[in-house]
């Protein structure tokens, strides 16, 4: 009985909460729309949409997909960096995730194996933040602080939005409606690299610095994934989305070949998805495209290694020197967000005095959050696999298992272009915040994983640990 009451109260209060809300955005509506102002009717819309957001969450992640790949918008911030609508809704979404959790008066996650390295990720990026700003070496610079919070902001950024994925996803219909969305943005891009007329109609939907490797990466995964695993689909519908990931890996190679980060990554999640079909498939078009490619061009590694040849000599001394000479100041926690950058000019590089990155996304995050820090977060990848290669037995068959199997080659895909220097985790002196509006899509389809998982548990009586 005293529990049934504790509980009546939680859920009144939530609903007491949810009617202020409500009488807020009324009376800001009255008072707005008097007005009639641009600036009074944006302030509506936006009041309107975030209790929407209070309401239903997963119109939040609706939203924040597509202001990353559609809303071309930003906010200048007086520095070299704009903030896109992408990276001011997530806060946002944080906050009204919370505010919706303060009737239970703890924050109630889902049981994953994610949660505590997705926690110590967050904490170790924090403490290295803090800790970046000692002194390491007396004759370096370090960066502004706009700098160094827009570094923190891009780790915990993205586990947060692997964590709002996880835990607000409570009907798999939301994972359907996310990833249709993104596959139907996808397919216009795609087709309009070789039908111009869409072309036009593609560069119009989906924003330049959406276009990515990781773009690319996640939709050949979904694509694959869905059209090899959802035997829920029509056949017709599955060749349809297997034809759509092949085309994607075919642009990137047949058009862009001298981009290897654009293609490189995409094969390498195609092949997975076939080595997940089957280890036989697998290794017979592994083979075969391996041998195919060198058939087709057997001077492309030469010419590329030529065409790159200054890029990867400039590679190899850039981790050099980072992990050589800078990394030592600081080599546990690493030297703080965004700092690493402005030890660089103490370091001839050709012969250079000048400030440069990694062009490594391993490499960077262990000159910013140092040993303790890559380690968490190769900790934090293991436990996406881990729950991804449990979950592709135990997710009921049709989209669930599709979306699984392609998680998991996205996955794959993606830490492969992290050696190529496209970011999982984008470097602010680098492709920064515009680069987020592609890295952000591997954290939201993998935080779509704990969403199938709590949707397993919930239809048996074996939850997964």
């Amino acid at each position: 009985m005293i529990l049934d009451r504790i509980s009546a109260s939680w859920q009144t209060r939530d609903a007491l909460l949810k009617f202020f809300v409500m009488g807020v955005v009324l009376i800001l509506s009255a008072v707005l729309s008097s007005s009639g102002s641009e600036r009074s009717q944006l302030i509506l819309l936006a009041a309107a949409a975030l209790f929407a957001f209070f309401i239903k969450p997963e119109l939040g992640l609706v939203s924040l997909l597509i202001a990353a790949l559609c809303v071309p918008f930003t906010l200048g911030t007086g520095t070299q960096t704009s903030l896109h609508l992408a990276v001011i809704l997530i806060p946002i979404l944080l906050v009204l995730w919370f505010a919706n959790l303060l009737p239970q008066r703890r924050v109630r996650l889902v049981y994953a194996p994610t949660n505590l390295p997705i926690a110590a990720f967050v904490i170790v990026v924090t403490v290295s933040l803090i800790t970046g700003n000692l002194t390491w070496n007396y004759f370096a610079e370090k960066a502004n602080l706009q700098a160094q919070v827009g570094g923190w902001a891009v780790f915990v950024f993205s586990a947060g939005i692997f964590l709002l994925c996880g835990n607000q996803i409570e009907d798999l219909l939301w994972l359907k409606i996310l990833t249709g969305i993104f596959l139907a943005l996808g397919a216009v891009v795609v087709i309009g690299q070789v039908i111009p007329p869409i072309g036009i109609l593609g560069e119009a939907l989906v924003v330049a610095p959406a276009q990515g490797s990781l773009f690319w990466i996640w939709l050949i995964a979904l694509a694959g994934g869905l059209g090899f695993f959802d035997r829920s689909l029509a056949l017709p519908f599955r060749l349809a989305l297997v034809t759509l990931a092949l085309i994607t890996f075919g642009v990137g190679w047949f058009l862009r070949v001298s981009w290897v980060s654009g293609w490189v990554p995409g094969l390498i999640t195609l092949l997975t998805l076939l080595w997940l079909k089957s280890w036989r498939l697998g290794f017979f078009f592994t083979v075969v495209g391996i041998a195919g490619v060198f058939a087709r061009d057997p001077d492309l590694l030469n010419r590329l290694v030529a065409l790159k040849q200054y890029s990867i000599d400039t590679r190899y001394f850039a981790w050099q020197i980072i992990l050589t000479d800078i990394l030592p100041a600081n080599p546990i926690l690493g030297l703080g967000p965004a700092n690493y950058y402005h030890y660089t000019p103490l370091y001839p590089i050709l012969g250079w005095y000048v400030k440069f990155n990694s062009h490594n996304q391993y490499v960077d995050l262990v000159a910013q959050i140092g040993v303790v820090g890559l380690a968490i977060f190769i900790w934090l990848m293991a436990a996406i696999t881990r729950l991804g290669w449990q979950l592709r037995t135990r997710a009921p068959l049709g989209f669930a298992r599709g979306y699984v199997y392609a998680c998991l080659a996205g996955l794959v895909g993606s830490l492969a272009a992290g050696m190529l220097g496209d970011w999982f985790l984008p470097f602010v002196y680098n492709v920064g915040f515009a680069g987020f509006r592609a890295s952000l899509l591997g954290w939201l389809f993998l935080g779509g994983l704990v969403a199938v998982k709590h949707f397993v548990d919930q239809s048996s009586q074996a939850p997964l640990h």
